[in-house]
């Protein structure tokens, strides 16, 4: 069981900065895109245990890593690029909710790396333990994403725009290298 626990602690670590750096960023992420991200992550997480034999001789070691940190970088750059726009610092407006669609593409991010956790983890586990790391991946990526959102505006009040921008955009760069290595 501290298997499953850890595997989920590890593959929602990253949930939970990211949606650190966009509570930083002021954009704000509502109780659907946060459950779909917890519901994404638990079913890249699902099904990578459930395919663990075949599949995972199928793929490179590094590539699920690899393309996880390239979108977490291109959504780091997009960022940047868009408080450059903004120019000269301001308070820190609230910005439109995160769509589903945009937390699809966060959750398909962040959840790239479940799959060579799921591959490692799942030619062990039994078919119950699966079941009960899905449920807790999907938990606990849920509440990763609403306490590091809540943490990240709580961090931003009285900064500008383009420092919490900078700060958002370190924290993707650094997971996107995290991934990397």
């Amino acid at each position: 069981m501290l298997e499953i626990i850890l595997i989920c602690v590890a593959v929602c670590a990253d949930a939970f900065a990211a949606a650190y750096a966009y509570g930083l960023g002021g954009e704000r992420i509502r109780a659907l895109p946060a459950v779909m991200i917890g519901l994404v992550g638990a079913a890249f997480l699902g099904v990578s245990l459930l395919a663990a034999g075949a599949v995972g001789e199928l793929l490179p070691g590094g590539l699920c890593s690899t393309v996880s940190a390239a979108i977490l970088i291109l959504i780091a750059m997009k960022n940047l690029v868009d408080a450059q726009r903004v120019g000269t610092p301001s308070p820190l407006p609230e910005k439109d909710a995160m769509s589903l669609k945009g937390s699809l593409f966060l959750a398909a991010a962040l959840s790239v790396d479940s799959l060579g956790v799921g591959f490692g983890a799942g030619v062990t586990m039994t078919a119950r333990h699966k079941l009960y790391a899905c449920a807790l991946c999907l938990l606990l990526g849920t509440l990763c994403v609403v306490l590091g959102h809540l943490l990240g505006k709580v961090c931003s009040r009285g900064a500008g725009r383009y420092k919490t921008a900078l700060a958002s955009s370190a924290i993707l760069f650094i997971i996107a290298v995290m991934k990397l290595l």
